[in-house]
């Protein structure tokens, strides 16, 4: 079991970065320009601290390896939908926080944060299920 354990967080980790450069880098960039909070202040760094951002990953896909583990719905569109809703309720409980105390998000751009994170950590739930082999091919996918 820890094994499994091991290879879903390294892969989760892995999937969760390359999912975050791609939505986060590329695409929600624009989004988090178009619906500025109230503030408008320069809130984000130049260049990222990248140490801190694969520890993150590799965190959020412990917690979501152990979701997985422990969830026992180990068939693939399921499990996909679940660790969607995990990973968009946990993103959305810390970004209404953030809206709550800060000025620096619209609420637009919290909602969609929350979603493109749900999205990705149901590509990373995917990825752990399938490397770690967490599948169940004990009966077909309904």
């Amino acid at each position: 079991m820890f094994k499994k354990f091991f290879i879903g967080t390294l892969v989760g980790g892995i999937v969760y970065f390359l999912m975050g450069w791609v939505l986060y880098g590329l695409i929600m960039n624009d989004v988090n320009d178009m619906f500025p909070g109230d503030s408008k202040a320069q809130f984000f760094r130049v260049f990222p601290k990248f140490y801190e951002t694969i520890v993150a990953k590799f965190v959020g896909a412990l917690v979501l390896t152990w979701f997985i583990i422990n969830s026992q719905y180990n068939r693939i569109r399921k499990t996909m939908w679940r660790c969607f809703l995990f990973g968009t309720f946990l993103n959305l409980s810390q970004g209404l926080i953030v809206y709550s105390i800060t000025t620096m998000y619209s609420l637009v751009a919290i909602l969609g944060d929350a979603l493109v994170y749900g999205l990705a950590s149901a590509f990373a739930g995917y990825a752990i299920i399938a490397f770690a082999g967490l599948i169940d091919r004990s009966y077909p996918e309904t």
